[in-house]
């Protein structure tokens, strides 16, 4: 089954082929017209089963171009979709008053869902199927004058050759009346159309030079030749049949061609939309997320100069413990130095003082230990103090995990500056005590000093001068 023939009448060509877009398929085949001349040449070549007309065409007006389809032998019965942009509802209703009425009006712009509804009722309606036989030119004048013969004459001198005779512009297109003159020419052979096709095909002799000498000979020639170019005409006109149904066919390929890149045209520009669409979509969602990476970035920024502010009293407050620390190994040392001088004075002591001296010494070789160990013990913490800063230093590179993450180590770094603090503050602590407990040791020291050079002083003053003689000799 042959599927059924849109032909559409639309001055703009993308918007024709956005029309046949709609209708292409297997059930449908469209055709496109600019203008009324091309509408109705269509139209008489081959009636379409629907005609869609739009009423603004640049020659003459659809509602003139309706009646003249409707006035046309072999097209009176198709059905008309007349369309326009400029016309109102009561022009529309005026025509459809007149004997040239299409079958359905609609108002631009276009529905599109409405147009197809409209054009499959009218094609599902059943129209009359117009002839096949419908005659674009209908003259009375003969398709080919022939002038058969005049008397001979006789014979005259030479004369010069005429001039050649300009040759005409090539042309490169066929026009109305170069089709109707064609049509006017086959249509003269057309009753004997199969016969003089096999007559062309016929090998023909040569002409009987015996038949030039006489006037009915040269008639008969002359017939002889007005049959064989009658016989050319003949398949000159199932040629260009051929290449009437080679070129409508060509024609038709490059329209569905062209429909179908109208039809891709159109789904591009609306992927092209649903991509800006789209485009404008994530470009909203990306400002809001960088909108809401930089409240993180800047609330992460605040937390870590939060955490470095910390780390850096942190830090003051343990160089400051350390400078304390150092003032007080200082003080030490110089008091060691004392103790020491004061150690080489009382070895010039009596035996009493060696025992205290050497358990001062004793007590000078365990703080001496215990120095030791609370330097061991500071230099621990300042390798912990590294761990910590090495800890540090990892979680600020790590800090983009998350907030979640910066505060633990925020809280663990805070629990072991505390614990640290409470360290130094027992170290200080003890080192209180036990400088508490060298200024005793010292107060006992220097009253044992004392108590050990008051026999001296004694002595002194019973060997000074002007002392009586007898308790010179009792002390001796």
């Amino acid at each position: 089954m042959d599927p059924k023939r849109v032909l559409i009448v639309e001055p703009d060509g993308p918007f024709a082929l956005s029309l046949a877009s709609l209708f292409q398929g297997d059930e449908f085949a469209t055709a496109v017209a600019r203008t009324a001349a091309e509408a109705e040449r269509a139209v008489a070549e081959c009636p379409p089963s629907l005609l869609l007309l739009r009423a603004e065409l640049p020659d003459v007006s659809g509602f003139y171009l309706a009646g003249r389809v409707r006035r046309s032998t072999g097209a009176a019965g198709v059905p008309i979709i007349l369309f326009s942009s400029d016309s109102v509802p009561e022009a529309f209703a005026e025509h459809a008053r007149t004997g040239a009425a299409a079958d359905a009006y609609l108002a631009m712009p276009l529905d599109t869902e409405a147009l197809t509804a409209t054009a499959r009722r009218l094609l599902d309606a059943g129209t009359a199927e117009p002839a096949d036989d419908a005659v674009l030119w209908d003259g009375a004048e003969p398709a080919v004058e022939v002038r058969v013969g005049r008397e001979e004459q006789p014979a005259r001198p030479a004369e010069p050759a005429p001039p050649p005779v300009p040759q005409r512009e090539r042309r490169q297109t066929l026009t109305d009346e170069d089709r109707l003159f064609l049509d006017r020419t086959f249509r003269s052979v057309s009753d004997r159309r199969q016969a003089l096709i096999l007559e062309s095909y016929r090998r023909r002799p040569p002409p009987r030079r015996d038949l030039l000498s006489s006037p009915e000979g040269r008639v008969a020639l002359l017939r002889e030749e007005l049959k064989e170019r009658e016989a050319q005409i003949a398949r000159l006109s199932e040629l260009w049949e051929v290449r009437e149904r080679e070129v409508a066919s060509t024609g038709e390929r490059v329209h569905r061609k062209d429909v179908e890149l109208q039809e891709i045209k159109l789904q591009a520009e609306e992927l092209a939309r649903k991509l800006a669409a789209a485009r404008e979509m994530l470009l909203q969602r990306e400002r809001e997320h960088g909108a809401s990476i930089q409240d993180l970035l800047l609330e992460k920024f605040g937390q870590e100069k939060e955490l470095i502010e910390v780390v850096a009293s942190s830090e003051r407050r343990i160089h400051d413990l350390k400078r304390e620390l150092r003032s007080r190994d200082d003080d030490l040392a110089r008091r060691k130095l004392a103790l020491e001088a004061s150690a080489e004075e009382a070895a010039r002591l009596e035996r009493a003082l060696a025992e205290a001296q050497a358990l001062a010494e004793a007590r000078q070789a365990e703080m001496a230990r215990e120095l030791a160990r609370r330097e061991e013990d500071l230099q621990g913490m300042g390798r912990e103090l590294a761990q910590v800063r090495s800890a540090l230093e990892s979680a600020f590179r790590e800090r983009d995990e998350g907030q979640a993450a910066s505060r633990a180590a925020a809280e663990a770094f805070q629990v072991r500056v505390d614990e640290r603090e409470a360290a130094l503050r027992e170290l200080e602590e003890r080192l209180a005590r036990e400088g508490e407990e060298r200024r005793r040791l010292e107060e006992a020291l220097r009253r044992r000093e004392e108590e050990a050079l008051r026999p001296a002083a004694l002595a002194a003053a019973v060997r000074a001068p002007g002392a009586p003689a007898g308790e010179q000799g009792d002390v001796g």
